[in-house]
């Protein structure tokens, strides 16, 4: 299959997919072809003052690194992200500057998890849209070696970058936006919103801090973001949850609570 061909088929299964699964077997398959040993598609939340946040990863990369990278807050010292902004162009890994503590951290978790030791991230900046960064990792290349690696798929990987990021949102507008979450977990997620902790949420709820978690957890899945405070601001933009004026009451979420009447704590969170 000539080259013209095959991406063109990529493209295809892209505007066909019905799920990020699906688009993830594309990711798969480019990876494949092009010989690389990571492909990575995210797409990140910009949350004003220069700041972003993940909402979500299609990649051939193991997913414990994921769960590590939100976990740990790297978004927060990641200078890959920090970096790719500077500028519209593709970002080569050989250019960040390393120096820091923070940055020469990052890349040893990098080099732990063995994703790669050279990387390219292609910037995605749609006009009043999320952005997002895709990014190819390669290992044990020579300077030659990466150099003709590049030339071989970057052209490609340029538009390869903006139609998965318009899939990515195409799917985002065809989610319902109700019901996405369970009654436990619409109460849990707004209650995170306007400041409770886990433990206190548990103790409001005549819930185990562990089931709290677990509703947080489902609530997150069903809002397909790979964190907590990511599944908030997308229950806040879809207009599920929202910020309350003041704090409920104990006297009346214990009231609500013993009654069981989880409906009535998400009304009166919202009142």
């Amino acid at each position: 299959m000539n080259q013209d061909r095959f991406f063109d088929d990529r493209l295809c299964e892209l505007a066909a997919a019905a799920t990020y699964e699906d688009m993830t077997a594309v990711v798969h398959t480019m990876r494949d072809h092009y010989g690389v040993r990571n492909l990575t598609y995210r797409k990140l939340r910009q949350e004003g003052a220069g700041k972003v946040s993940s909402r979500l990863a299609l990649s051939t990369v193991d997913p414990e690194w994921f769960r590590q990278y939100e976990a740990r807050e790297f978004i927060e010292i990641d200078p890959v992200v920090n970096a790719a902004w500077q500028s519209p162009l593709p970002l080569d890994w050989d250019g960040i500057d390393r120096r820091s503590r923070n940055a020469r951290y990052f890349f040893s978790e990098v080099d732990r998890y063995e994703l790669g030791d050279r990387g390219l991230t292609i910037p995605i900046s749609p006009i009043n849209k999320p952005p997002g960064l895709l990014t190819i990792l390669a290992r044990g290349l020579s300077d030659v070696e990466w150099k003709a690696q590049k030339r071989r798929c970057e052209a490609d990987l340029l538009l390869f970058a903006n139609h998965i990021h318009f899939h990515a949102l195409r799917l985002d507008e065809r989610r319902p936006a109700d019901p996405l979450l369970t009654d436990r977990g619409h109460v849990c997620l707004e209650m995170v919103l306007n400041g409770h902790k886990p433990a206190l949420i548990g103790k409001l709820l005549g819930l185990s801090i562990h089931t709290v978690r677990m509703h947080l957890r489902h609530a997150q899945e069903r809002l397909h973001c790979q964190s907590l405070p990511g599944a908030v601001g997308k229950a806040v933009e879809l207009g599920i949850i929202k910020k309350t004026a003041q704090i409920m009451s104990y006297g009346l979420l214990v009231q609500l609570v013993r009654e069981n009447s989880f409906l009535d704590v998400a009304s009166a969170l919202a009142a």
